[in-house]
């Protein structure tokens, strides 16, 4: 709570008694307590004085913005209040503005009719931003879609004008200084995080305060990876991971069961004495039997023909194929072995690389484009990578004038860039006043027209200007 101050004020009982009204006074000589409080006041430093010095306000809304009134007698009203108290410097001024002067009713004597108690208020001078900048960025820039923006390593300085000739340098760094946004996982199309922080140039003053931070946000490039294998009776598991990042998605997604056993023959009891044996078939991958107690033939009575393959599924970029590799008796058609093959995932086909998104650079400006190749097989999309294509730079074309020189007139040329026809570069050409060209030699041949001679002048240009005789017109002789 601010504390209170009691304005004396010494008047004759006389005057008291004269000005207060009849309606309003307990016992003759009384007075009513009127409390003033200052309103607080904030300002941004400027390098002057801010606050009151001695400012004097009049009429009741001008009044009421800077002071509050509480115990006013009927038809009293403040009519002038004068404020004091005024700081340079950035901080925090407990009660330092406070009324030095007012009246009431326009009467500077009607005072008397109160015990005045003053609030004085705060003045508050913040310290102004010069620059803020990233001193240090950081340690890590580029992430893999789905990570969390990191800002170990990075440093924030920021400089505040807090008094005539002075500055504060404030440095913030370490994970726990800053707010970001986005705050969750990033992606692709995050070109860039927004830090917040609480800063405090002076003693009793906290501002927050942002800066921006560039990233690279790289696509995940998934690829199927199988956990567990199926088996004819089984299933098998499988998840997505990013062969980039070794993030995972699609975790224990199931791979069904082949529901086709590898079958092979077992033979139980072999053929004796011209008589048959006997044998069963056999998974070789869960044990499962069938044919049991199939009799066995003496060796050569049947003839294997070649192997045939049959329930047949293609394997694709991501997932396992299989097919039956199958043998019959050539004469009578009669299965002798069938055994199932796993033909493995052919893996992806990378394309050409293709460049997508953001724009052609310009003559002055880089661009940042994504390159990205996709499987020729299946079109999936296999990697995406941020690449920069430098500024092309003008092409410049030929000089030419746009206005020539007059004796006394300076003239123009320009030359446009092929890239872009609204970039022009434009550079003045010499006027021809005074010695734009003087004879440097032979100034004391003489020459006879018919004669037959060379007369040979030797001239430079007072103005070297890279262009020399691109303006040289004619030679005048005797002013001819």
């Amino acid at each position: 709570m601010k504390a209170k101050k009691i304005l004396p004020i010494l008047v004759a009982l006389t005057l008291v008694t004269a000005l207060l009204p009849a309606a309003a006074s307990a016992e003759e000589g009384d007075r009513a307590q009127l409390t003033l409080t200052v309103y607080d006041q904030k300002y941004e430093y400027t390098g002057s004085r801010l606050g009151e010095d001695g400012a004097a306000y009049e009429g009741s809304d001008e009044i009421s913005r800077k002071v509050k009134a509480e115990g006013l007698l009927e038809g009293d009203a403040l009519t002038s209040v004068t404020l004091g108290g005024a700081k340079t410097d950035a901080g925090v001024y407990r009660d330092c503005l406070t009324v030095t002067a007012f009246q009431i009713n326009g009467d500077p004597g009607a005072e008397s009719r109160y015990e005045v108690i003053l609030v004085p208020g705060d003045l508050t001078i913040t310290p102004r931003l010069k620059s803020i900048s990233i001193a240090t960025p950081p340690d890590k820039t580029v992430y893999h879609e789905g990570e969390g923006f990191e800002s170990a390593g990075l440093v924030v300085e920021a400089v505040y004008d807090t008094a005539p000739g002075k500055t504060a340098t404030v440095t913030l760094a370490g994970a726990d200084a800053y707010r970001f946004t986005p705050a969750g996982p990033l992606a692709p199309s995050d070109k860039e995080v927004e830090l917040s922080f609480r800063v405090s140039a002076v003693p009793d003053i906290t501002e927050t305060r942002t800066v921006r931070q560039a990233v690279t946000v790289k696509a995940h490039a998934f690829e199927w990876v199988t956990d567990r294998e199926p088996t004819c009776g089984e299933p098998g598991t499988k998840h997505e991971e990013c062969k980039a990042c070794g993030a995972k998605r699609n975790e224990y997604t199931e791979i069904e069961a082949t529901g086709q056993h590898v079958w092979e023959w077992v033979t139980d009891t072999e053929p004796s004495g011209g008589q048959p044996g006997t044998k069963h078939e056999e998974c070789k991958v869960c044990g499962a039997k069938r044919n049991e107690d199939a009799g066995t033939q003496e060796d050569g009575e049947h003839s294997p023909g070649e192997k045939k393959t049959e329930n047949e599924k293609k394997p694709t970029c991501t997932e396992d194929g299989s097919h039956d590799e199958v043998v019959y008796c050539k004469d009578c058609g009669k299965e002798l072995s069938r055994k199932t093959v796993i033909d493995k995932a052919t893996g992806h086909t990378p394309g050409e690389r293709k460049i997508e998104g953001g724009k052609e650079p310009t003559c002055t400006e880089d661009s940042i484009r994504e390159e990205v190749v996709y499987c020729e097989t299946c079109g999936e999309e296999i990697s995406r990578d941020p690449v920069t294509f430098k500024a092309t730079g003008h092409a410049w074309g030929e000089w030419k004038v746009t206005r020539e020189p007059t004796d006394t007139d300076k003239g123009e040329e320009q030359r446009v860039c092929a890239n872009d026809p609204t970039h022009i570069e434009t550079r003045e050409i010499g006027s021809f006043s005074g010695s734009l060209y003087t004879v440097s030699d032979n100034t004391a041949r003489t020459w006879e027209t018919g004669s037959g001679l060379d007369f040979v002048i030797i001239v430079h240009r007072s103005e070297d200007d890279g262009t020399c005789f691109d303006h040289y017109l004619e030679t005048r002789i005797d002013g001819e």
